[in-house]
């Protein structure tokens, strides 16, 4: 019926068209997300008279604001990444076991970049691998690297 080329051909093509899919590839440039920013100083603090005609206010000031901090503060949610694993599809190339499947392992041991590197590409995106940064905050991005980086 068909030529041994045009099956091999066809065959090809579906097996991309198929992978393709599921990893949801799209190629995208992101700039890389900032590890160390610190805010600007403003003009305030370069302003040594108010500094120290206000110094006895500002340490009151301080003493109040933690005192309703604490008590006003909820205790911070923990985030669970291995839920998000599971939730967001991980698993299908990176494999229930993590593994990998058709995608590199994510273990700890082969996991030996910097947590930032991966929170940048979970984010971003990168070659196969989709952008999640739209669909997680980076509060679960960095549970679910934190997780990664620590569980077997």
């Amino acid at each position: 019926m068909f030529p041994k080329q045009i099956k091999l051909l066809l065959a090809t093509g579906l097996i991309l068209i198929l992978l393709t899919a599921c990893t949801g590839a799209k190629e995208t440039s992101r700039p890389p997300v900032p590890t160390n920013t610190s805010p600007p100083a403003s003009a305030h603090d370069n302003d040594a008279d108010d500094q120290t005609n206000s110094e006895d206010k500002d340490s009151e000031d301080h003493d109040a604001a933690d005192t309703d901090s604490e008590e006003s503060t909820p205790a911070p949610m923990s985030i669970d990444g291995a839920l998000l694993f599971k939730e967001n599809g991980c698993a299908d190339c990176h494999g229930e076991d993590r593994s990998g499947v058709f995608a590199p392992a994510l273990l700890p041991d082969t996991l030996t970049k910097s947590a930032d590197v991966y929170i940048n590409t979970i984010t971003f995106g990168s070659g196969r691998m989709p952008v999640f940064g739209d669909d997680l905050t980076q509060e679960e991005i960095t549970a679910l690297v934190d997780w990664l980086q620590t569980t077997k």
